[in-house]
């Protein structure tokens, strides 16, 4: 078997990647995203993929058409964000929460869970 190189990661800062945004950028791949508060924020139309994002707060925020595509999730905190038309393909979410989300025709495809929180999240509009 030949050497398997792994896909490069690139460290972002919170503040970096909500300047991106703000810039226009809707495609992020190949990032790690630590110890960030990105609380009460519109995301909309935004793709991360082969990404991680560890010990993060997206509390308050929209999750508009945002797709989360073979991400890895560890201690991201959701609570009270709303969510529309977003995707999570398979992705890894461990020790996160959605507490009092609303989710709206957004789905998990392909998606691990491992203790996530979804305490009195309005699931209806999640498949």
């Amino acid at each position: 078997m030949g050497l398997v190189i792994p896909p490069l990661v690139i460290n972002i800062f919170g503040s970096e990647f909500i300047a991106k945004v703000e810039e226009g950028q809707k495609e992020f791949k190949g990032i790690k995203l630590d110890f960030a508060d990105l609380s009460g924020r519109i995301f909309q139309g935004i793709l991360i993929t082969d990404s991680k994002i560890t010990f993060t707060s997206l509390r308050n925020c929209k999750f508009n058409n945002v797709v989360f595509e073979n991400c890895e999730m560890l201690f991201a905190a959701y609570g009270f964000s709303e969510f529309t038309s977003a995707k999570f393909i398979k992705c890894k979410i461990d020790y996160s929460g959605f507490t009092m989300c609303n989710f709206e025709n957004t789905t998990m495809t392909d998606t691990e869970l491992t203790w996530v929180s979804f305490l009195d999240a309005n699931v209806g509009g999640l498949e």
